[in-house]
């Protein structure tokens, strides 16, 4: 989870429409514990879905050893609502725009033979305005894992 690595600790970001995280920290907070997930190694990122604007928070967490988690929730009504949840057996969770579109990124590992050398594939689940859906799937090369390129020439 290249997210979480590079930030552990709790981003403070704004939202003109939200407020601030802080003052959904402590729900935002128990859905992570509620999740088994280690607020430790936590980022969370406030976002505005469109076409409505709806303001929402990427909950991008580790679970375990190696694996991670990634929630969506936005807060209607001055309760949270869980867009996504979803997660990955690797590391290597991530959301991003891509080509405009919010897009949630869990890559999967089959353990075949061992987490080290097993294939690991990408799924891209992006933002269709009312849910993320699965849109593609792509195998990761055995140079790029763990979110490092290495030279394998």
């Amino acid at each position: 989870m290249r997210a979480i690595y590079r930030n552990t600790f709790w981003l403070l970001l704004c939202l003109p429409l939200a407020g601030c995280v802080s003052s959904h920290q402590r729900t935002l907070s128990r859905l992570i514990d509620e999740d088994g997930g280690d607020r430790n190694l936590s980022h969370i990122e406030s976002v505005v879905l469109p076409p409505r604007g709806e303001p929402a928070y990427v909950l991008l967490y580790a679970t375990g050893v190696h694996a991670s988690r990634v929630q969506v929730a936005s807060f209607r009504k001055g309760k949270p609502t869980v867009l996504f949840a979803g997660g990955s057996n690797t590391p290597d969770t991530d959301f991003r725009m891509e080509y405009g579109v919010p897009t949630i990124i869990l890559e999967q590992a089959d353990y075949q033979p061992d987490y080290a050398t097993g294939k690991r594939s990408r799924e891209f689940y992006a933002w269709n305005g009312t849910t993320f859906t699965l849109t593609k799937t792509e195998a990761v090369s055995q140079c790029e894992k763990d979110g490092y390129v290495m030279d394998c020439s």
